[in-house]
């Protein structure tokens, strides 16, 4: 499937990528929050600290960038990383035509 993913919010921070049969690919350049909420998880602030720490997410005005094209176990981790907040992914990321990777995954 080469049809690339998008997931943007309100104030900026967006991302693309696509599934992949391992998990969830967000490509290079894409902008995370720098804030997270009380909903995230244990695992995703850990595992955004990991990255922050490498250097794969760097601090670029207002936003963390993602310095390379990064595989996530899945699209929820990836967009709960990516705004900072729970998400769940399969409605999150969106076609440029608004489908979601759910409708096209076909998953009920």
């Amino acid at each position: 499937m080469d049809n690339i993913f998008y997931a943007v919010s309100l104030n900026g921070v967006s991302g693309s990528g696509y599934p992949k049969h391992n998990g969830f690919l967000v490509v290079k350049g894409s902008k995370f929050s720098q804030e997270i909420t009380l909903s995230i998880s244990n695992g995703i602030a850990e595992l955004r600290k990991k990255l922050i720490e490498s250097n794969i997410l760097v601090k670029e005005e207002n936003y963390l960038v993602l310095t390379q094209d990064y595989l996530f176990t899945s699209a929820s981790t990836a967009s709960s990383l990516l705004f900072g907040r729970s998400s769940n992914g399969l409605k999150e990321w969106k076609l440029s035509n608004g489908k979601t990777l759910k409708e096209v995954l076909g998953k009920n």
